[in-house]
C-alpha cells in the first residue's frame, strides 16, 4: 500500500469536505477491490491526526484487510466474541491512532449484518476517539464471508467513493451508488485515484525521461520547462 505524502493538496480538500460537515464516522469505499481505499484512509487519519484528532481505523474490508497488513500490527489472538479491542499504534507520527483489525469469524461477520449492532459499535468508539474510519470491503463483491460495503458506509455519518480512473467501469460505479443510496448512506463525494491514468505535464515528464539516456542536457531542460509551465499544471 503507498502512503501519500503529508501535506499532498487533494488529501486537504477531502479532509476540508469531511471537516466542513462536522462528520465524525466515515467509510471510505469503492466498487472493485484495489482502488486505493486503504491508501486513502491512512491518508485521511494522517491528517486528522495533525488536527489534533485522536483516531481508530477500523478495518472492515474482509475482503484483503489490507490496511491491518501494512500497519504491520503484531500478532494476537482472535477474540472469540466480539470485536477485536483497538490496538494503539506507537509510531511517534501516529500518536493518538488506534486499529482495529478486521474479524475473521463467521458468526462475527453475520452479527455485524445486523441492523443496528454496527451503528451500536461506532457510537461506543466515538466515546474513546474524535474520529472514526471504516475501510469495507468493495461494493461490487459480495459473499457469505464478506460484509457489504454498503452496510457498513450507511452505519457512519457519511462516506466517500474511491474510483480508480481509466480502470473501474462506468456501469460497476453507477450500480455501487445505487446501492449506497438504497441502504441511506450519504455518499459526500468521490476520490478519482488516477494511479493509471496520469495527466498530460505527467506523460510528457516520462517521455523527457526517455531522452535522458541520449540527450541528458536536453532532456533535463525540456523537464525543467515542463515542471515550470503554469498551463500544465491547470487541473481540468
Amino acid at each position: 500500500m503507498m502512503q501519500i505524502p503529508d501535506g499532498y493538496i487533494e488529501v486537504e480538500r477531502i479532509y476540508a469536505a469531511v471537516m466542513a460537515g462536522k462528520i465524525r464516522s466515515l467509510a471510505v469505499t469503492s466498487s472493485q477491490p484495489q482502488e486505493g481505499v486503504s491508501t486513502v484512509i491512512r491518508a485521511l487519519a494522517r491528517r486528522n491526526l495533525n488536527a489534533g484528532r485522536s483516531t481508530l481505523l477500523v478495518d472492515l474490508n474482509l475482503h484483503s484487510p489490507h490496511l491491518s497488513q501494512a500497519l504491520d500490527l503484531p500478532k494476537q489472538a482472535k477474540p472469540t466474541t466480539g470485536l477485536a479491542e483497538p490496538h494503539m499504534l506507537t509510531t511517534q507520527e501516529e500518536v493518538n491512532m488506534a486499529v482495529i483489525t478486521a474479524p475473521a469469524r463467521r458468526e462475527l461477520i453475520m452479527q455485524l449484518r445486523e441492523p443496528g449492532v454496527l451503528e451500536s459499535h461506532i457510537r461506543e468508539w466515538l466515546k474513546s476517539f474524535d474520529t472514526v474510519l471504516l475501510d469495507t470491503s468493495p461494493i461490487g463483491l459480495h459473499n457469505s464471508g464478506n460484509l457489504p460495503g454498503e452496510y457498513a458506509a450507511s452505519a457512519c455519518d457519511a462516506c466517500i467513493l474511491t474510483v480508480l480512473a481509466g480502470v473501474t467501469p462506468r456501469a460497476s460505479i453507477k450500480s455501487t451508488i445505487d446501492k449506497l443510496n438504497q441502504a441511506q448512506a450519504l455518499l459526500l463525494g468521490t476520490v478519482v485515484n488516477d494511479r493509471y491514468n496520469p495527466g498530460l505535464k505527467q506523460e510528457l515528464l516520462r517521455e523527457a525521461d526517455k531522452l535522458s539516456r541520449y540527450f541528458p542536457a536536453i532532456a533535463a531542460r525540456l523537464k525543467r520547462w515542463l515542471n515550470k509551465s503554469h498551463l500544465l499544471s491547470l487541473e481540468l
